[in-house]
């Protein structure tokens, strides 16, 4: 089963595969900010850190709300995630916790 690493937390979950990132982090109250739920919004913008790849690409929706986001690598909507395999990320407004 693919695992969601929460830097923010250091928090690893295992999800199975197909899993909607917003439907899960409502469930378990993951500490993901959302509003919209819709990709519109751009409240729940997640930096993905690894495993950028087993996440579905993003909508030409998704990048359009995006759009106003630049300079931030590896930006997602959270409600847009769909978790295909392991990967690792964090809420824009929150730093990951340090790994020394």
């Amino acid at each position: 089963m693919p695992k969601i690493t929460f830097l923010s937390t250091g928090e690893i979950k295992e999800v199975p595969d197909g899993t909607s990132l917003l439907e899960y982090s409502q469930a378990t109250q993951a500490g993901i900010p959302f509003g919209c739920t819709v990709g519109s919004c751009s409240t729940c913008t997640v930096v993905v850190t690894e495993g950028a790849d087993t996440l579905d690409p993003a909508s030409d929706d998704e990048l359009d709300t995006l759009e106003g986001c630049e300079d931030i690598a590896n930006i997602r909507l959270a409600c847009c995630l769909t978790i295909h395999g392991d990967v690792s990320l964090h809420p824009v407004d929150e730093k990951p916790l340090s790994t020394n």
